[in-house]
């Protein structure tokens, strides 16, 4: 039983990391998650984008820029915006902006597709290791066939 639940569960993790390999290559070919994505509600979506999986609340796509800067007239820099910034670092990209006069709020969250890809990986592997093993064993008994 234990055997069957491990093939069954290498044979889905297989499948997982095809699609990760799918994504990856989809993401890298330039699908713009601004145009392909899913949208879970109207300010939640998710899509790829080189090599990353992109989380995000914009109706017109992903946060990509690095900085968002207003002036006055003169050309004074104005604090209008909060930010609150991460990475991209070990493959993790976050930015967050909230308008301090109206509330609105602007996010992006992006995390490398090598995460999946790893996960997802081990269990094939395992259960190949493991299906080499035991012919191994089984081809060093006597009487064995190969």
């Amino acid at each position: 039983m234990v055997n069957r639940a491990f093939t069954i569960a290498a044979i889905a993790s297989t499948v997982l990391l095809a699609c990760t390999i799918f994504l990856f290559i989809a993401g890298t070919i330039g699908l713009d998650p601004s145009h392909y994505r899913l949208s879970f509600k109207r300010d939640f979506h998710i899509g790829v984008s080189g090599g990353r999986i992109v989380l995000f609340n914009s109706e017109y796509g992903p946060y990509h820029g690095s900085s968002i800067a207003l002036a006055d007239g003169a050309g004074n820099a104005r604090l209008a915006v909060e930010t609150t910034a991460f990475g991209e670092t070990l493959g993790i990209y976050y930015r967050h902006f909230r308008w301090l006069d109206s509330g609105n709020v602007l996010w992006t969250a992006a995390i490398s597709l090598a995460y999946p890809f790893m996960g997802f990986a081990v269990l094939p592997a395992l259960w190949g290791w493991f299906r080499w093993r035991h012919a191994q064993q089984v081809a060093g008994q006597p009487g064995a066939q190969p």
